[in-house]
């Protein structure tokens, strides 16, 4: 789904690009330089309203809907892979899923996400170049670059909500059945921080993870982690941010007694979170 990210916001900001460059060419100039007036400081004001009303077209918002629909593949997939544990209710997995569709949504078609990387920084930069009669070819230059910039505002934003729709789907379905141990699933890269490294292939009681986010919460966390972590929030969070995103590549899997790896039985047991028997 990153991957649709990325294409949604490529086009958009190829669309962008040619009213941006309109908008510029609209501002007086002589020389070659936006002209020194306040006649020019409003066609700026002006053109970033138009800008701003304008931006969220109907391409995007239809991609938009596409991408944060594909959020019911991920309830399905869910279901999925846990129904061998017991029966769920699959309409309060349907219902979690309707809230992340909603609030991701929101996220990218509000202007304010906006802001701080494209219409602010175009703002900043025209009325930079109305009072400092700034040649039109340069202003062109940094407006590509701004709008090149979109995608990595969004990309904070939205990268991340599948993979954290998953992992609170998969909680809220292991509590419904009672299920207390979870595989720290997935592969190593390059990057991959020790917190996860250390943890990855394991499987782990409610209880040790729970811990892991009330040391995070008390100030004992780790490279990378995600501000805000605590014994509720560490099984969305994670290990973190990874690269740019604040998205922890883990999951959490959960599983039966019986496929918990002798290992972690032994430490489970040492620990007294449980007895022979799992319980």
């Amino acid at each position: 789904m990153a991957d649709d990210v990325q294409d949604i916001l490529a086009a958009l900001a190829r669309r962008l690009g040619p009213r941006v460059t309109k908008a510029i060419a609209e501002l007086d100039t002589e020389g070659g330089r936006l002209v020194r007036s306040p006649q020019n400081i409003q066609s700026v004001a002006r053109l970033l309203t138009d800008l701003r009303a304008t931006m969220l077209d109907s391409e995007y918002i239809e991609a938009v809907a596409d991408f944060v629909n594909g959020f019911d593949s991920v309830s399905q997939d869910v279901a999925t892979a846990l129904r061998d544990l017991g029966a769920i209710d699959t309409n309060m997995l349907n219902t979690i899923t309707r809230e992340y569709k909603a609030i991701t949504a929101e996220q990218m078609v509000s202007t304010g996400a906006f802001a701080r990387t494209l219409t602010g920084p175009l703002a900043d930069m025209l009325i930079g170049g109305v009072v400092g009669n700034v040649a039109v070819r340069t202003l062109l230059v940094r407006a590509d670059d701004i709008v090149g910039g979109i995608t990595s505002t969004m990309d904070q934003i939205t990268a991340g909500a599948p993979k954290q729709l998953e992992r609170t789907l998969t909680v809220a379905a292991a509590d419904q059945l009672g299920v207390v141990f979870f595989r720290y699933q997935g592969r190593p890269i390059k990057t991959t921080r020790d917190f996860c490294r250390e943890r990855e292939g394991h499987v782990w009681h409610r209880k040790e993870i729970e811990k892991w986010g009330r040391d995070a919460a008390a100030g004992d966390g780790w490279a990378g982690m995600v501000p805000g972590t605590n014994e509720a929030t560490i099984f969305t969070y994670l290990g973190g941010y990874y690269g740019g995103r604040q998205s922890c590549r883990h999951t959490l899997v959960p599983v039966a007694w019986i496929d918990v790896p002798k290992a972690d039985r032994e430490r489970m047991i040492s620990k007294k979170l449980v007895d022979s028997d799992g319980k």
